[in-house]
């Protein structure tokens, strides 16, 4: 392959190990070194043309000297900007990591990128090695038997100079702007994000929650003493719990392991080198010091994996589409999660000075914890924070949990928690962000929805979705073109929860008024203009500038209990906030057979069992898939026993004149909706708003 050109901004602290690295790729003729950025002179041995800004270096390097790749090794706060501004040139990116300081970041850089055609791969160096595939396909393949949890463990020593080096490090916040150095994000970032991929945890979606304690023992403003507890949004998920510290009295090799019935795995990730055995071994006394892996016997045994350069693989993949990236961008979107729970919760507490030992003198002091590393294991052995395993330094009152999404009300029935509506702030931008109900359980506590679950991450509880408002895909996932099928396109909306009304004195009433806006404009790639986006985990867009508004929706809910459960009168009423018509559509008005989906949806909890019906000719019913799907009918019934247990059935009906076909899916996954827009579009004006009435009821069957 001919060699990439290359530019490398920033040549101290990570950069120059980059530009070592790069020496081997431009001696093998992978890559050759166009110019470097740094805002003093580079050391002596860099001879590339220096220059003082990367939009200098695109300006004075076009056409056949122009890098095809720009490698990014600068404080978090200049990340954003200089990858809009290489994307826009053109450039593939290397990042390093943290690569963003939010989820709002997040997702503009990635839109960025695929509208640039552009790859981005993230500085997770870990990633290079085999260990965390190998660790994550015994997660996966159940060789160890069920998996109990995921966990991190790091240990290391900082001293005050390490804290004084620059005028960001140990901060939080730096001129009003998220600077997110803390020991989770930054020197042992690469823990969490390793054991967030070995747990098969790879996007924000799939997090339910978590639970931070984070201290400091330094005289800083950030984490140096800190445990993350990741709950995973999805069943099929272990849970991660984290301890990471730059405040122990010796610095040994960091791990994540594999905690599961039969036995463990233990991956030194910096090392490359997995320890893997029954349960009744430990781990760190798998391989003596000493020992050939020969001489352990079949009780453990010890792996070691060769490590790829992250920067090599960009090169070849670059040259040839498909090589796949090692750490993409798209894959580090549960690691931004976790950053932004960090950075959203509050600043972390100082460890009081009776706990902590200062050894050395002046810049060269470091601080011990008081038996932090035995601590440190007992919070990972628990699952829970210093504060609830009894560390005498723990801080109840720095315990905090976060979730990506907000729960926007909960519903009681008969004093039974019955329904959870949530703000959507859990979708990726690609699984079109809005509203649901999840979960829904009956009066006897089945749950009976779903959210993200694998076959269709779009697919999330109870609640309106159309897949075709006036070219803007408001349903999620790939957009039916008629001639083309299903295709991946830039069009998603967003459902935007804009307030509440109480209708009733018991709140069993109320309504929700919400904003269907269309995609966010292409992102502003002038690195003068781009600002932190300082949210907390929302996918949502804010008001002002920006998306248009498509839809105005009014929302009603009304529950009340029934016979053995409980039911809810939902009406929904489309109105475009345009004087024009709007068209709203479906992938069967665009020539799919059978695919008339959009308007009420209710995914369902995977079911052990299930049969769905419609009222027949004759006082008779319609039972079966084939037979129920795109009925005409005033009702449609599913009855099942869901696969964790329990037997319920939902019925949804139409409370107006409205006839439209339903949808139902049983064998390929549970699902239940009306279709709007079964085989033809329908139309919505201001005069005359699209409006449905439905009234679903739960009960718990014997």
């Amino acid at each position: 392959m001919s060699a990439v050109r290359v530019a490398l901004v920033g040549t101290r602290g990570f950069g120059r190990v980059h530009f070592q690295g790069l020496q081997k790729q431009i001696s093998e003729g992978l890559a050759e070194l166009v110019g470097v950025v740094d805002v003093a002179e580079p050391e002596a041995d860099v001879t590339a043309p220096w220059f003082l800004t990367l939009g200098e270096l695109l300006e004075q390097l076009p056409g056949e000297r122009a890098p095809e790749v720009v490698i990014i090794a600068t404080p978090i706060t200049t990340h954003m900007a200089m990858a809009l501004e290489a994307l826009a040139a053109g450039c593939h990116v290397l990042l390093e990591k943290p690569p963003v300081r939010s989820l709002a970041e997040h997702w503009q850089l990635l839109r960025a990128a695929r509208e640039a055609g552009r790859s981005v791969q993230v500085g997770f160096q870990a990633r290079g090695g085999g260990g965390i595939d190998r660790l994550r396909r015994i997660v996966r393949g159940g060789e160890l038997g069920r998996v109990l949890r995921v966990t991190a463990y790091g240990a290391w020593q900082r001293d005050r100079a390490y804290y004084s080096r620059s005028r960001w490090a140990g901060l939080r916040r730096l001129g009003g702007e998220r600077v997110a150095d803390g020991v989770a994000t930054n020197p042992l970032a690469h823990g969490v994000h390793a054991a967030l991929t070995v747990a098969g945890i790879d996007r924000a979606d799939q997090i339910a929650e978590v639970t931070t304690e984070l201290r400091h023992a330094h005289d800083i403003e950030a984490d140096d003493t800190t445990y993350l507890g990741i709950l995973p949004a999805q069943s099929d998920l272990p849970p991660v719990h984290c301890a990471l510290v730059t405040t122990a009295p010796d610095q040994s090799d960091p791990w994540v392991e594999v905690v599961a019935e039969r036995g463990r795995a233990r991956l030194y990730y910096t090392a490359d080198r997995a320890e893997i055995g029954p349960a009744q071994v430990v781990p760190s006394q798998i391989v003596p010091a000493g020992v050939a892996a020969a001489d352990i016997g079949a009780a453990a045994r010890r792996e070691d994996y060769e490590r790829i350069s992250l920067v090599e693989n960009l090169l070849r993949h670059v040259r040839d589409a498909s090589v796949p990236l090692l750490c993409p961008l798209e894959s580090t979107s549960a690691f931004t999660a976790v950053l932004d729970a960090t950075q959203s919760v509050p600043d972390p507490t100082p460890i009081g000075p009776e706990h902590v030992t200062w050894v050395g003198e002046g810049p060269a002091a470091h601080p011990v914890v008081e038996d932090v590393e035995a601590w440190m294991t007992a919070a990972l052995d628990s699952g829970a924070p210093f504060a609830e395993v009894g560390a005498p330094w723990g801080d109840a009152s720095a315990v905090h949990r976060w979730s990506p999404r907000r729960v926007l009300r909960t519903q009681e029935i008969a004093g039974s928690e019955i329904a959870v509506l949530v703000d959507g702030s859990d979708i990726i931008p690609r699984s079109s962000p809005r509203p649901y109900l999840h979960p829904l359980r009956t009066l006897g506590g089945t749950v009976i929805t779903d959210a993200h679950p694998a076959d269709h991450d779009w697919h999330n509880g109870l609640g309106v979705v159309i897949q075709d408002v006036a070219d803007v895909n408001f349903w999620g996932g790939r957009t039916y073109v008629e001639g083309a099928g299903y295709i991946w396109r830039e069009d998603h909306g967003t459902i935007a929860h804009e307030a509440f009304e109480e209708t009733s004195a018991d709140g069993t009433a109320w309504t929700q008024r919400l904003r269907w806006r269309g995609p966010e404009p292409a992102a502003d790639t002038s690195a003068a203009d781009v600002t932190a986006a300082d949210a907390s985990g929302g996918s949502a867009p804010s008001d002002g500038p920006g998306p248009r508004v498509e839809l105005e929706e009014t929302r009603t809910h009304v529950f009340a209990p029934v016979e053995g459960g409980w039911s809810v009168e939902l009406t929904s009423q489309l109105r475009p906030v345009s004087a024009e018509a709007m068209e709203l559509g479906s992938p069967g008005s665009h020539g799919r057979e059978g695919g008339g989906y959009g308007g009420l949806f209710l995914r369902l909890a995977p079911l052990a069992e299930a049969t769905v019906a419609v009222p027949g000719p004759d006082g008779g019913r319609l039972t079966g898939e084939d037979a129920v799907h795109g009925a005409r009918a005033p009702w449609v019934e599913l009855c099942g026993t869901a696969a964790t247990g329990g037997r319920f059935a939902v019925r949804i009906e139409h409370l107006d004149e409205h006839d439209d076909p339903w949808f139902v899916r049983v064998a390929g996954y549970p699902g239940l909706g009306s279709a709007i827009a079964w085989d033809s579009p329908v139309t919505t004006t201001a005069e005359q708003p699209l409006t449905r009435a439905f009234r679903i009821t739960v009960r718990d069957l014997p």
